[in-house]
Formats: C-alpha cells, sequence, structure tokens
C-alpha cells in the first residue's frame, strides 16, 4: 500500500508540476490520507518524501508521472520503527499494527546497531525475502 500510495502522490506531483517536498506535501497529504485511509500519517509523510526524492534525483523523470511497483523498498524511520537492542528485535509499523521481528547480521553490523545512532532503513524485498536494510545518519558537519 505504500508504493500504491506513492504511485498516487507521483500522479498528483506531475500533474501540477509540484516536485518539491514541503510543496508536495501540502499538495498531497490530505488527500493521499483520504484515498488511503488504512495509511498512517507517518508512512503517509514517508511516501511524500519519496516521491519528492524520486523527482529531485532524476531529470528523466519529469517526462511522466513516476511508478512505483508493489515490491518496491519502504522506507522506515524512527516514528516507524523502534529497535531493542538488548533483545535484537526491531519493532516495525505494518498496516494490521506492529510487528516485533528478531535482527541479525555480521559481527561488525551488529556493533555498529549497537553502538551508532540509527537513522532511516528501507524494507527490500529479495529473492522472496523482507529485509531490512539500515542506513546510518548523515555525519553533521
Amino acid at each position: 500500500m505504500c508504493n500504491e500510495a506513492a504511485t498516487f502522490v507521483s500522479q498528483l506531483a506531475w500533474q501540477q508540476r509540484t516536485f518539491a517536498v514541503v510543496e508536495l506535501h501540502r499538495l498531497a497529504h490530505y488527500p493521499v490520507r483520504a484515498q488511503f485511509a488504512a495509511l498512517g500519517a507517518q508512512a503517509a509523510v514517508r511516501a511524500i518524501a519519496r516521491v519528492a526524492g524520486a523527482y529531485a534525483n532524476r531529470r528523466a523523470t519529469k517526462k511522466r508521472a513516476h511508478v512505483f511497483r508493489p515490491h518496491d523498498a519502504v522506507a522506515y524511520d524512527a516514528r516507524l520503527m523502534s529497535w531493542n537492542r538488548d533483545a535484537r528485535t526491531v519493532s516495525l509499523w505494518t498496516l494490521t499494527g506492529r510487528v516485533t521481528v528478531p535482527y541479525v547480521g555480521r559481527p561488525e553490523d551488529l556493533k555498529a546497531v549497537d553502538t551508532l545512532p540509527l537513522g532511516e532503513a528501507d524494507l527490500i524485498f529479495r529473492r522472496g525475502v523482507w529485509l531490512l536494510q539500515v542506513m546510518r545518519p548523515a555525519p553533521v558537519r
């Protein structure tokens, strides 16, 4: 549903020629929440930001509305996921409520999860398996 909502927002953006994240948020937030009632507010915000990012990164996509595939990555932020480092679990927002799943990784990855502040993560689908790809926050300069 998140990718379906992103496609909906992308069509609005393209029709209105509005691609900046703030203007796109003003244009699309209430329509996407009305169209996709099961989608939480923060998930709608992430879909809008994802659309703005897609248009900002690719000039060619401004020739037509970008379409997000059903199994494209879904962006998660601190409002959509929470970590229990002691139990090595992560709680993720879903359409049907939160789910808690264990996580694994290489020793250096687990050390990074244990010691660094966590930024965003993408829920990705690869070879029939859902994976959470964690990104470190950008360094403050």
